[in-house]
């Protein structure tokens, strides 16, 4: 059973791993993002614009959270090995708190992506 346990902690860490990863990613296009949405000088467009800087403004606040709460579901897991337990009922909602956490943000990213791409693509490249 300790091995059970073991791997199924370690599979997380891993899903954590890559998530820690692709909320870098997006950290680092937010700022692309950021950049070219400031490029964007077309008095047409402002409102659209402001809007679509009100979400960059918001996920360059979740990604932090995100880590953060990412990071303390780790801790506890570390400390499970560590005393040789299983994952209490806390810590399994807590991974199932950030698996939600996670498809959400994911689904929502996408959509703000393909947004800001349609808009950007429109105002610098086919201006209004």
């Amino acid at each position: 059973m300790k091995t059970v346990v073991s791997q199924q902690i370690s599979d997380y860490h891993l899903l954590h791993r890559i998530w820690q990863s692709e909320l870098r990613t997006a950290e680092q296009q937010l700022g692309v993002y950021r950049d070219m949405l400031d490029a964007v000088n077309n008095p047409q467009a402002a409102r659209q614009s402001a809007r679509l800087a009100d979400e960059i403004d918001h996920y360059k606040r979740l990604v932090p959270e995100i880590l953060h709460e990412m990071h303390d579901v780790d801790v506890e897991m570390v400390v499970a090995i560590r005393n040789q337990e299983r994952m209490d009922q806390e810590t399994r909602k807590d991974q199932r708190y950030l698996q939600e956490k996670m498809d959400d943000f994911d689904a929502n990213y996408q959509r703000f992506r393909q947004q800001i791409r349609r808009f950007l693509a429109e105002t610098l490249i086919h201006p209004l």
